[in-house]
């Protein structure tokens, strides 16, 4: 059940995650919970980056910047 979690999270046909077969259902869980987090993680310090890039521009343009990335984010 995890290898296809974890083939999800990583956009990867399950086939070719093959070797991650060798761990027990157990590891495999913990290796989906922690990409998952990793993800996370991941999204939160891309959007930071971006709020403070925005942070940088002239005031006039910060809203209309946000306003085409809305969703993205």
């Amino acid at each position: 059940m995890a290898l296809d979690k974890i083939s999800t999270l990583l956009n990867v046909p399950e086939k070719e995650l093959s070797a991650l077969e060798a761990l027990t259902a157990e590891q495999q869980a913990t290796l989906a919970t922690q990409l998952t987090q990793a993800k996370d993680l991941q999204h939160q310090h891309v959007r930071q980056a971006f709020l403070q890039a925005v942070e940088q521009l002239p005031r006039l343009v910060r809203k209309p910047v946000l306003k085409m990335f809305e969703g993205m984010l």
